[in-house]
């Protein structure tokens, strides 16, 4: 936060006390700011917030462009790999695979390749935390799922739309298909895509369409621990 404020005065070209106006802070409040002392109040966010859209900053492509400048400053070991992940409190303690039950591939801690999908999932969060994390994946049992058929079904099973037809050969083939996997590698579905699929399962949409609407997917992979 404390370097993104500097960015924002800095691209306004104001100095601490010029921005502390605009903001109708004190100097004092700002210069805390920046040394990482305090942080803003949801009242300051939402009036530099106000200020950036009067202003046209660009914080969001100021944003990605500091995860870019600290994601290539890590070395990485072989067999690791860099993710991202969006957590709406921040994590206190182990990291464990606790989300909701009914997530793209069920109960799981969720990661993925592009940091503009992780901080659109907590942007409206207050006390948000935005984690870079190096990801060891060589000794983890693990499968990857294309964007086809297939992935679509393990999703829609995960998010509970084969209920009806429990226990059927075909609910079982995706209920086993990740059983005993410590990592499941997947496309990251958005909300247009989950409509997508409910009209699938009510007849709107044949097989082919929604493999052609998986084909237009492109906001990288989640990678999600289950174990």
């Amino acid at each position: 936060m404390r370097n993104l404020i500097k960015q924002i005065r800095a691209y306004l070209n104001m100095s601490q006390t010029e921005f502390a106006e605009q903001l109708n802070v004190t100097f004092q409040t700002v210069n805390r700011w920046e040394n990482g002392r305090a942080v803003p109040n949801k009242l300051a966010q939402s009036k530099m917030f106000d200020l950036c859209k009067e202003k046209h900053v660009p914080v969001y492509d100021m944003t990605l462009k500091r995860i870019a400048e600290e994601s290539e400053a890590i070395q990485l070991d072989a067999g690791r790999v860099l993710l991202y992940h969006g957590s709406k409190s921040g994590i206190e303690g182990p990291i464990e695979p606790k989300s909701r039950k009914q997530c793209d591939f069920g109960k799981g801690f969720y990661m993925g390749t592009a940091p503009s999908q992780a901080l659109a999932l907590i942007c409206d969060c207050d006390k948000s935390k935005f984690y870079i994390v190096s990801v060891s994946v060589d000794d983890l049992a693990q499968i990857e799922v294309p964007a086809d058929i297939d992935w679509a079904m393990l999703v829609a099973y995960h998010r509970g739309k084969m209920e009806k037809i429990s226990g059927a050969p075909f609910y079982n083939k995706y209920c086993d298909m990740t059983l005993n996997k410590d990592l499941i590698i997947g496309s990251i579905a958005n909300d247009r895509m989950f409509f997508v699929i409910d009209n699938f399962f009510v007849g709107n949409v044949t097989d082919m369409a929604l493999i052609n609407s998986l084909s237009a997917l492109q906001l990288g992979k989640q990678y999600v621990t289950v174990s």
